[in-house]
Parts: structure tokens; sequence; C-alpha cells
């Protein structure tokens, strides 16, 4: 754990000089909840994406018919919320 050195490991910043390396992300805007269309099975899902993660790719389990879809993040739209794009998994 960072704690000795004033850095807190779940925020990412520094507890001491408020000079952490996060400290340009917002952390009441860390998070935004979006809803977009399942690949798959095409039902409305709502997922939580993190801001500060502007082009991060990952694999996330539909919540309605559980089969993984690519989540990539892209740059925020007009009102602060990032473009996010689902895909289905190659070869699934």
């Amino acid at each position: 754990m960072l704690a000795d050195r004033g850095h807190s490991v779940a925020g990412g910043h520094n507890a001491g000089s408020g000079q952490g390396r996060n400290d340009h992300v917002n952390p009441m805007k860390a998070l935004e909840t979006v809803s977009e269309t399942c690949p798959y099975c095409g039902q409305s899902i709502v997922l939580q994406v993190d801001c500060g993660e502007i082009g991060q790719r990952y694999v996330e389990d539909c919540p309605v018919c559980c089969r993984p879809m690519d989540v990539v993040i892209g740059e925020a739209a007009d009102e602060g919320v990032p473009s996010v794009v689902l895909g289905r998994q190659e070869g699934v």
C-alpha cells in the first residue's frame, strides 16, 4: 500500500500536496453512466465508464444475455459524456 507516501490507492490522488498524477481528473466525474445497446441481444443496457481512460478497450459481459462485448471508450461528446462503442467479440 502506498499510504505511507501520502497516496490513496483507491482514488489515485496524493493526499498530502494535492499534486498526484491524477489531479486532472475530477473525482466526481471519473465515472459516467451511459446507455447503449447490446450487439448480441439488442437490449438496452447501462454501463459505467471511466472518463479518465479515453481510448481504453476492454471486454464486459452483457448483463442481459451474458455474452462478451468489446467496449471502446472514445472522446467526450458535447455534454461531456464519453462515446462508447460496443462490438461483438470475434470468434464468440
